[in-house]
């Protein structure tokens, strides 16, 4: 039954046949399709692509049919042909083949100069920093010993008079984050905090008091845990266009959380983790991102398609959880074919008492999605900055 079963799998396979088509000599997988879309970078990501080769045919493709909006540089250096010529030279997929400079990549950066790297990386947003009255109730919790700190923490004066909802709710949560933490310390010999453990753990005991509680009560977004399938690579896994005569619809990536706005429930961000800073045979290290990259890309394009604004207008962002260690992803549009990925900054909380809270009160924990662009629409088709 089964050896009959292969045998038709095979004829059917056989009779619909795999075509490839040609683009200045590169072969090109069936399901790529001339198209006259203002989003290639969409259109080169739709393919069930199986192997590195079919990526690289993909990529290749849409590099040569959008060839004329490249970023050209002062230095006459073509930021868009650089980055072509490193993903074609690759023998594995890397996030250039998604059209998205990671500016960080110690090897794309090779393309270019220092001075030109430093352009390219340059900011044209101002970036919010933390207010100063959170900033000197955070450092009044600073002390050199767990002692003091517990002193410290017998005055719970997070509930500050005539403070509006939103300015409690941040004083509560530094409040409570910063006796969780204490808690999590005294108890070390037990818990294991600073020790490995699994991936569910970090992100119950360190990422949920961190993030998902400064989250709880926000007005504007809202945070999905688990294993959450992205609606936004669900879109671009289905353009309509690109999709085979009665293919199935497939799922979106999946990913460990989202972060979504909540008038229209659009995603803005997401969250990867791992348990613990991998050695050389893992794949989850930091300095990867892969999976995470490519779905703030998916996340960016799915929102110019229901909002009507630039696509230099905003960001979309990431947080990558290895162990004790976090690091902040901003993904974002400057100019040519390819998107920018900026790693904002990485921390690892320590597992000393003293140590710790010197951190938290030197450099705060808190989620930096004030400093993303994000879009309130006012109505569908329009937002408001």
């Amino acid at each position: 039954m089964m050896e009959q079963y292969q045998s038709r799998k095979r004829e059917a396979g056989e009779s619909s046949g795999r075509s490839s088509g040609k683009s200045s000599g590169i072969p090109v997988p069936k399901r790529i399709r001339p198209t006259t879309s203002n989003h290639p970078e969409i259109e080169a990501l739709s393919s069930n692509t199986t192997s590195f080769s079919d990526v690289l045919a993909v990529f290749s493709h849409q590099a040569n049919v959008h060839n004329n909006d490249d970023w050209i540089l002062e230095t006459k250096t073509s930021v868009d042909k650089a980055l072509v010529q490193f993903a074609l030279n690759l023998n594995h997929e890397h996030l250039v083949h998604s059209f998205v400079f990671d500016t960080d990549c110690i090897a794309a950066a090779k393309s270019f100069t220092k001075h030109e790297l430093g352009f390219i990386r340059s900011n044209s947003k101002k970036k919010p920093s933390l207010e100063n009255n959170y900033a000197e109730y955070l450092a009044s919790f600073c002390f050199t010993n767990m002692e003091e700190l517990r002193r410290r923490l017998e005055k719970n004066d997070s509930e500050a008079q005539g403070a509006s909802m939103n300015v409690l709710s941040t004083r509560r949560w530094i409040y409570a984050t910063i006796l969780h933490f204490a808690n999590l310390i005294d108890g070390k010999a037990h818990n294991g905090y600073g020790q490995h453990q699994s991936e569910r753990w970090y992100e119950l005991n360190l990422w949920r008091p961190l993030v998902d509680d400064y989250l709880l009560n926000d007005p504007d977004i809202i945070i999905s845990r688990g294993e959450s399938t992205s609606n936004a690579s669900s879109y671009r896994k289905n353009i309509a266009s690109l999709r085979l005569h009665g293919e199935r619809k497939r799922s979106g990536r999946k990913i460990d959380g989202l972060f979504k706005e909540k008038e229209y429930g659009l995603e803005i961000g997401g969250i990867e983790v791992g348990p613990l800073e991998e050695d050389s045979t893992g794949s989850k290290s930091l300095s990867d991102g892969l999976k995470l990259g490519k779905l703030l890309k998916d996340q960016h394009d799915y929102v110019l398609q229901k909002i009507s604004m630039e696509k230099s207008a905003f960001s979309t962002f990431g947080m990558q959880m290895t162990g004790r260690s976090i690091q902040f992803i901003e993904l974002d549009y400057k100019q040519g074919k390819f998107m920018r990925l900026k790693r904002v900054r990485e921390m690892t909380p320590s597992p000393e008492p003293d140590e710790l809270v010197a951190q938290l009160a030197r450099q705060p924990m808190t989620p930096p999605l004030r400093r993303v662009n994000l879009p309130t629409a006012t109505s569908p088709g329009t937002a408001k900055w």
